[in-house]
């Protein structure tokens, strides 16, 4: 014979199951958009910027990607083997429509100062 506090005490524990299958999705859904999904728009949208900037990935000295929790885009930093005294600093903007809101560029110096302020000219300048 079932009581029912039994019946309640099992359902308790199916309903607890499912909040907490609800809540593991929802995370796992989370991350996988705001790592692996974005970074991939990050890239693309990256080349994109490149193709107008007059350059491509064959030119690369290195490249460091790094996922940015302020503004939650990205931060890809890269030197060009035929520019190699400056790094240039793509900024990825998740959410804006058009490429001119979703990535800048800033270019650095040595120093670590920018090109904006020093008035030098770089072989791809930004196009913002």
């Amino acid at each position: 014979m079932v009581l029912y506090g039994e019946f309640v005490e099992g359902g308790g524990r199916v309903m607890k199951f499912k909040i907490l299958l609800l809540i593991s999705i929802a995370f796992f859904s989370y991350a996988i958009y705001f790592y692996p999904v974005q970074k991939y728009f990050a890239e693309k949208n990256l080349e994109e910027y490149m193709i107008i900037q007059g350059t491509s990935s064959a030119v690369i000295q290195s490249k460091e990607i790094l996922k940015d929790y302020k503004i939650g885009g990205y931060t890809i930093s890269i030197v060009y083997a035929d520019d190699p005294d400056y790094r240039y600093e793509y900024i990825y903007f998740p959410g804006e429509k058009e490429l001119k809101d979703s990535m800048r560029c800033f270019v650095y110096d040595s120093e670590n100062v920018e090109i904006g302020v020093t008035n030098k000219t770089v072989k791809y300048p930004p196009i913002n």
